[in-house]
């Protein structure tokens, strides 16, 4: 009777013991890359690639498409706006409108055909971002011309928003992770990456 005993929660630990198994995290998914270089701050250059697809929306009756791409909340990402977005594979030359370079009080109609906004860490191992635009999103980003030239050459058919896009000169607009006050049009950097998205 005690060897019964003995027996019985042995067998039991033996049990728990193979019912728990580390579940595999589910494999990383990059849906772009960027690369910040150029920048008239060298600190600001980086390579990130973007992991999570925080907006791939496309609007039929509009026309208007809507790519947000990140590494998460507060860290690097590229957002992608694109006008009259094309059914077929397509290069589209993005720029600021008139009335986005003027107004301290309103930002217009904000971009023509398409914009791009950048944002990377301020620095290596930094928790704060430095952002680079062609455009004025918000008044809090005082008045500039984009001088640059910036293209979103997309490569693929919806339902999958796919390409790369090639900015040069944008504008750093937020420094440390707040509007850049004064702004400096001459402090300045290139864009360049990938995306790849299904929209949803």
């Amino acid at each position: 009777m005690l060897l019964r005993l003995t027996l019985v929660p042995l067998i039991f630990v033996a049990a728990c013991g193979t019912s728990s198994s580390k579940k595999e995290d589910p494999p990383v998914v990059v849906y772009g890359n960027l690369t910040i270089a150029d920048s008239k701050t060298p600190a600001d250059n980086g390579v990130y690639a973007l992991t999570q697809a925080d907006t791939c929306s496309r609007d039929v009756a509009s026309g208007l498409v809507k790519i947000a791409l990140s590494q998460g909340a507060g860290k690097p990402s590229l957002t992608i706006n694109i006008k009259n977005y094309s059914a077929t594979a397509k290069t589209y030359t993005c720029t600021q409108t008139a009335d986005n370079q003027t107004s301290p009080t309103d930002v217009g109609s904000l971009f023509d055909t398409c914009a791009v906004d950048a944002k990377g860490l301020s620095a290596a191992g930094a928790v704060t971002l430095d952002g680079f635009s062609m455009y004025r999103e918000a008044v809090a980003v005082k008045p500039f011309k984009y001088a640059g030239a910036c293209t979103v050459d997309v490569t693929s058919v919806p339902p999958t928003a796919k390409g790369t896009i090639s900015c040069a000169g944008l504008v750093q607009t937020v420094f440390e992770g707040t509007p850049r006050n004064p702004l400096n049009e001459e402090i300045t950097a290139t864009a360049t990456g990938d995306f790849n998205c299904n929209f949803r």
